[in-house]
């Protein structure tokens, strides 16, 4: 790990961010795998083909692996901020539908577009009016990116019980799922350092700071 890029962060809480992303690439990839962004923003392995997503919420670190597809991974803690500024991320379909005091639904909507935002990489989306839920589908997101729709499935899990963990990949017309593709697991105990479990072909792992 290139800890210079550590020293120089001057916040504690990011440090131990950045520490703790590091840590869980090099867990997953092997030590000295080198981790840098695109134009936009987007995290990359070096000398890699496999798409990566991270997000950061409170103590807790995740980071998404796929080998198939561009996939998003948003973590949020349940606080009430997600109730102050849901008139800047819900148009007004889903404003009319979800109640204003409701922090799940809310923080489903929330988590639901970051990860889709994430997945889709690309700039100028708006989040009110470029990504949204259809009323007619169940866990389908849809982004609008160069005037055309992409479908994104939409996976939540929670994390001890204060934490919505939300993924989001790419739709695939008859894409059959097989057995290899199924949850295995959501279930270390709390606060564990590493904990991974596999959704649909997409591996994530949370750390704990």
């Amino acid at each position: 790990i290139n800890t210079s890029e550590i020293e120089n962060i001057k916040s504690y809480s990011r440090a131990c961010e950045k520490l703790s992303t590091l840590l869980l690439i090099n867990h997953i990839f092997g030590k000295g795998t080198e981790l840098y962004h695109t134009e936009i923003g987007a995290p990359r392995i070096k000398d890699s083909n496999t798409f990566i997503s991270i997000s950061h919420s409170s103590y807790l670190v995740g980071i998404a692996v796929s080998n198939l597809y561009q996939i998003g991974i948003d973590i949020e803690h349940k606080a009430d901020q997600v109730l102050r500024v849901r008139e800047k991320f819900l148009n007004d379909t889903e404003l009319a539908i979800t109640l204003p005091n409701d922090k799940v639904i809310n923080l489903y909507y929330w988590t639901a577009k970051e990860a889709v935002y994430k997945a889709i990489e690309a700039n100028g989306i708006d989040f009110r009016n470029d990504i949204y839920k259809p009323i007619s589908y169940t866990n389908t997101f849809v982004a609008i990116k160069d005037k055309k729709k992409h479908h994104f499935k939409i996976r939540h899990y929670k994390y001890d019980s204060s934490f919505m963990i939300t993924i989001a990949t790419p739709k695939i017309k008859n894409n059959k799922k097989t057995r290899s593709q199924k949850r295995t697991g959501f279930g270390a105990p709390e606060h564990s350092i590493i904990e991974p479990f596999t959704s649909f072909r997409v591996t994530v792992l949370l750390a704990s700071l």
